[in-house]
């Protein structure tokens, strides 16, 4: 089960970060006049993206304590839940979205 669940939760993670990226690159320009995408394009969008999920899974394995229970880490320190800790979680989210936004979608 606890595999199962991080596997679900990694799934959601991905399809929430591709959706968002899916809908801040939508163009107006016409496909024929779109930018030819190379290997080299695919190989550093996926770099950038496999970067971008690691370094969001770290984040959560470092200051959640459900995640760290689920992989069998110890639980050093519980969950600083004030106003001020959400609003850090809210600016790193934002610093995730612009990472995400410049990632090319089209690779």
């Amino acid at each position: 089960m606890n595999i199962q669940h991080h596997l679900l939760h990694g799934s959601a993670i991905l399809v929430l970060l591709l959706s968002a990226c899916v809908q801040k690159q939508e163009s107006p320009i016409p496909a024929a006049a779109k930018v030819k995408i190379t290997d080299s394009d695919k190989q550093q969008a996926t770099k950038a993206l496999r970067t971008l999920a690691d370094d969001v899974w770290a984040v959560y394995l470092a200051q959640d304590t459900y995640y760290r229970l689920q992989e069998g880490l110890p639980i050093e320190r519980f969950e600083d839940l004030t106003l001020q800790e959400y609003h850090k979680k809210l600016q790193q989210t934002q610093t995730y979205r612009a990472r995400l936004g410049a990632i090319n979608s089209q690779a």
